[in-house]
């Protein structure tokens, strides 16, 4: 039995997205697999919700989706104004945070995964022992 990786990802990861950080996703999604037995979280805007078929022919555990509406989006960066720079606060909300936790206290991973800025945002709030990798696909933030 392969050990267990949670992909916690901002955009529905997609082969035949046009942006290219949606297919760097999947095939870094599809390499996990690999090695790991693997439960995705998608913290997504809710207009995106509908490119989950993208990954359901996956051997992934589960899929689940914590949408956020363009309000819950504002008032995230509202919220979190002078904390987080807004276009990495968009994500940020209870409901996800409380999502992640459950699934951290549900299940014992061996690997936890954050892909794309606006889920890394999550990082200083979580308190975990597993291994931990973030994948940055803003050029800007990488300087």
């Amino acid at each position: 039995m392969k050990p267990v990786c949670l992909f916690i990802c901002a955009q529905v990861p997609n082969e035949h997205a046009t942006q290219a950080g949606q297919k760097t996703a999947y095939a870094y999604l599809k390499d996990l697999l690999s090695r790991y037995d693997v439960d995705v979280l998608l913290l997504v805007k809710k207009e995106d919700k509908k490119g989950i078929e993208s990954i359901r022919d996956l051997p992934v555990r589960k899929i689940e989706v914590v949408p956020f509406t363009f309000l819950a989006r504002g008032l995230a960066v509202l919220t979190h104004l002078f904390s987080v720079p807004p276009r990495y606060a968009t994500r940020l909300s209870t409901t996800g945070f409380q999502q992640i936790q459950r699934h951290l206290a549900d299940q014992d991973y061996k690997r936890v995964h954050f892909e794309f800025a606006q889920v890394g945002a999550y990082l200083p709030y979580l308190h975990m022992s597993a291994e931990k990798t973030f994948s940055v696909h803003d050029v800007i933030l990488q300087r």
